[in-house]
């Protein structure tokens, strides 16, 4: 199964969903990590962790609609392209 982990903040993906995307790993599944690029070593960190890493466009302390609705699309182009597994 592959599946996508989202963060807003690229750093709690290596500090708090870490052990979790490793678990995910050791149960036999893709692990796809995605944030924006707040932090340039956690691509690397998550690269040791043998999980790939996807930054996308967005701004955490936005407020204005239009680039809010830009990085959501940011974040909806990535994941078709990921196309993680989903139940139905």
């Amino acid at each position: 199964m592959r599946i996508a982990v989202v963060a807003g903040y690229a750093p709690s993906l290596v500090n708090f969903r870490g052990p979790l995307m490793r678990a995910m790993q050791a149960a036999g599944h893709e692990v796809v990590a995605l944030s924006p690029p707040d932090d340039p070593n956690v691509a690397g960190k998550l690269r040791d962790m043998g999980i790939p890493y996807v930054p996308f466009l967005m701004r955490r302390k936005g407020l204005n609609p239009v680039r809010d609705l830009l990085a959501l699309n940011a974040m909806r182009v990535e994941l078709r392209r990921i196309r993680p597994d989903s139940k139905n």
